[in-house]
């Protein structure tokens, strides 16, 4: 899975997990370094990812302190060090003398699993926590929704997000899961493909979301069975999989359907009280799973693995426990909520007699999983959505907005809702529309950076009509562009999505929206027909030579093969009067026209016609990669060796020649011609570097003529005049070097301070 930097929420790298370890943790082992945290949704493999940074850190020396924060029941990480992390306790010399070793990490899982009374006092624990501690490199994992409101304050953290899966690492997964499958049992052959196109029908959109979650893919492979349906919602997929889990288990421990049923309630009961006492959230001691689900109910769950031991208390010896994943015990609280009121219960102008758990993070997923229960009400449902978006704070509407934003996730999971048009038209208009104070435009603010991030969450297909509809209907180009930027975000290869693009391209009058109209064309648009004819056309009429390279780049992405690209970029070459823009379309001809005639054709002429020696190398090189075999290109490239009174021309016209016509003796000629060059060169330079000073060479290297004089000595052998041409020119270079800038040169006066 990917890890992406993120910095005021700007994606700025993006990194495979061997990269990730190799350049952002290897980079931290000879560095104090920023501490780095890891955030991310729900099963996103945070986890996983700290389990290999773990291991990493072992191969290269380094001794990594794995701390789970659920087990720290209230101590400090000092405490929990001395006291618990070890066998036999540590005295704190020790413990000093242990942290101020070379290659010490601390990696920390789960800062939303820690006892606290809110994310951001788990955060200032935490925190203060390590500022106590010698300086030891930290690694911290977080849900992504208790990170975003509590992490302000961690200002000297590295953040990484990981990433969801795109839809080509999905079907990878998918295939070499079941290629697994197939080795052991025969009898599944084509069930990774058949569970991919069932994923990919019309309809499944908001399914084929959910499982770029690492996770639910996971658990989606495990229960794909053929003969089923598959699961449209979080909840629907998490029930199906509790029911293969019990018929996994039936040989080992039986169970009846009753049993099962009385087991689920009882861990239901378990999860939603161990989640609501806070204490005890997700690291769950033996007496309060007693008390919750009763003894014997608790050892089933055990035997069953839905609850497995994690820690021990070392003084009392109460061992403590946690759900199979933290999934699903939110899973499993979900089942335990029988009516919304328990979520919320509005008490206006006396809100400490009511309930708002809506808005205490820890809550968030157990509410989403609950909106895609199957077996609760209809009306239910309705209700909670509309108390939700009807929310009214008494203060600055500051939480009205909060509850209208899970509203705005919820329906992704409760599709039918009623009012899901309107609850993402709204958001649109808060994340978009523009609004004018004091004669001041206002195109950012928090509200509007919360409405595009929920976009992401709600209803796919709804954000996406939404954010079309808005593009086609609005007046001001700057929001249809800030528009048209959320779509590249949450739609690739949407027909729609590239439809209002391409219509935005078509209307806008703003030099600003070409250009991010085009550059989202060429991240979602591959191979789209109407796309690269809007392209084409903004080739053709836009006079600004800046939009005219993005779409000309554009088209390198999405256009391979289009006859109509292919003939713009050839018009290109033949009417710009501009070389940075011919020789953009030729690098663009490169990648999209192989073996195109006229492209060719195109290149040859420039060839002939050009009198700049860069384009001509460019023209060289791209008829290396398109022109196999032509004869036209071969009789230009030979000319060009013969012509040329640049060097990199001939040798780049000959190394392409050998590419497109191999054997060709001109090819081979000019190439052992230039290695003789290049072999002549390095032996003077080689023969000077051994001889003379390295200032003195120095100052001959900055200026290469002086090189290339001395070099033609050197092919006759007369190394001594060589030498001293070299030691003369230094000389001259450094005289000058220090009386020819004028008194008034601003450089001068710099050097000699």
């Amino acid at each position: 899975m990917d890890a992406y930097q993120l910095t005021e929420e700007v994606i700025k790298t993006t990194y495979e997990h061997e990269k990730f370890l190799t350049e952002v943790i290897g980079d931290g082992f000879n560095t104090k370094g920023k501490n780095i945290a890891i955030i991310g949704e729900p099963g996103a493999g945070k986890s996983t990812l700290l389990e290999k940074i773990g291991k990493y850190l072992i191969e290269h020396d380094s001794l990594p302190i794995y701390i789970p924060l659920s087990n720290l029941s209230g101590d400090t990480l000092e405490e929990y060090l001395l006291n618990r992390w070890l066998e036999n306790p540590m005295t704190p010399n020790q413990l000093q003398e242990l942290l101020q070793q070379q290659g010490v990490w601390f990696l920390l899982d789960g800062l939303d699993e820690m006892q606290a009374a809110s994310s951001v006092d788990a955060l200032n624990k935490i925190s203060q926590d390590i500022s106590k501690l010698a300086a030891v490199r930290v690694v911290l994992t977080c849900r992504l929704n208790v990170w975003d409101a509590s992490t302000k304050n961690l200002l000297d953290f590295q953040n990484f997000k990981t990433q969801e899966f795109s839809s080509e690492q999905v079907r990878d997964f998918i295939l070499a899961w079941f290629q697994r499958v197939e080795q052991e049992d025969k009898g599944t052959e084509g069930q990774g493909e058949q569970l991919w196109q069932k994923l990919n029908e019309s309809g499944r959109e908001r399914l084929l979301d959910l499982v770029k979650n690492p996770l639910r893919l996971a658990l989606m492979c495990q229960v794909w069975d053929t003969t089923k349906d598959l699961p449209e919602t979080q909840a629907a997929l998490y029930k199906r999989f509790t029911l293969y889990h019990y018929e996994w288990k039936q040989a080992e421990f039986p169970t009846t359907l009753a049993e099962q049923d009385q087991l689920n309630a009882a861990l239901g009961k378990l999860a939603r009280e161990a989640i609501a006492s806070g204490k005890t959230r997700f690291r769950i001691g033996q007496n309060f799973a007693y008390r919750a689900m009763g003894e014997n109910l608790f050892n089933r769950a055990c035997r069953l693995g839905w609850l497995n031991q994690v820690d021990r208390d070392k003084q009392t010896e109460e061992p403590f426990y946690a759900f199979y994943h933290a999934t699903f015990q939110e899973y499993f609280a979900a089942l335990a909520i029988d009516d919304w009121h328990f979520l919320l219960n509005h008490v206006p102008n006396n809100p400490s007699q009511g309930t708002y758990r809506i808005f205490e993070p820890q809550w968030k997923q157990v509410i989403l999983l609950w909106l895609g229960r199957e077996d609760v009400e209809k009306v239910q449902k309705e209700e909670f959505i509309k108390a939700l978006v009807k929310f009214q704070d008494g203060c600055g509407k500051y939480y009205k907005y909060r509850a209208y934003f899970l509203a705005a996730a919820g329906i992704a999971e409760f599709g039918d809702c009623s009012k899901a048009d309107e609850i993402v038209e709204q958001i649109v208009k808060w994340g978009f529309k523009t609004s004018l104070i004091d004669d001041i435009f206002i195109t950012s603010s928090p509200l509007q950076e919360a409405a595009k991030a929920v976009l992401a969450e709600t209803c796919r297909p709804k954000a996406i009509n939404a954010l079309v509809k808005f593009i086609r209907n609005s007046k001001n180009d700057h929001t249809r562009m800030k528009a048209a930027q959320s779509l590249r975000k949450i739609a690739p290869g949407n027909s729609n999505v590239i439809a209002a693009l391409v219509n935005l391209i078509a209307t806008s009058q703003n030099e600003d929206t070409y250009r991010q109209a085009a550059y989202s064309l060429g991240q979602i648009a591959v191979g789209n027909e109407s796309a690269i004819a809007a392209l084409v056309n903004l080739i053709a009429t836009s006079q600004n030579e800046y939009i005219g390279w993005r779409a000309v780049n554009t088209l390198r992405q999405i256009a391979v093969g289009n006859e109509s690209a292919i003939a713009a970029l050839v018009n290109l070459i033949a009417t710009s009067q501009n070389e940075y823009t011919c020789r953009d379309a030729v690098n663009t001809l490169r990648h999209i026209a192989v073996g195109n005639e006229s492209a060719i054709a195109a290149l040859v002429n420039l060839i002939a016609t050009s009198h700049n020696e860069y384009t001509r190398w460019e023209v060289a090189y791209s008829l290396g990669q398109i022109a196999i075999g032509n004869e036209s290109a071969i009789a230009a490239l030979v000319n060009l060796i013969a012509t040329s009174h640049n060097e990199y021309t001939r040798w780049q016209a000959a190394y392409s020649l050998g590419q497109i016509d191999p054997g060709n003796e001109s090819a081979i000629a000019a190439l052992r011609y230039n290695f003789k060059r290049n072999q002549e060169r390095n032996e003077v330079i080689w023969y000077c570097a051994q001889n003379m000073s390295y200032s003195a060479f120095y100052e001959v290297w900055r200026h290469h003529s002086y090189i290339k004089i001395a070099i033609r000595f050197a092919r006759y052998r007369k190394w001594q005049i060589a030498l001293c041409l070299f030691l003369g020119l230094s000389i001259f270079a450094l005289v000058g070097f220090i009386v020819s800038p004028s008194v008034n040169n601003p450089a001068h006066i710099q050097r000699q301070q």
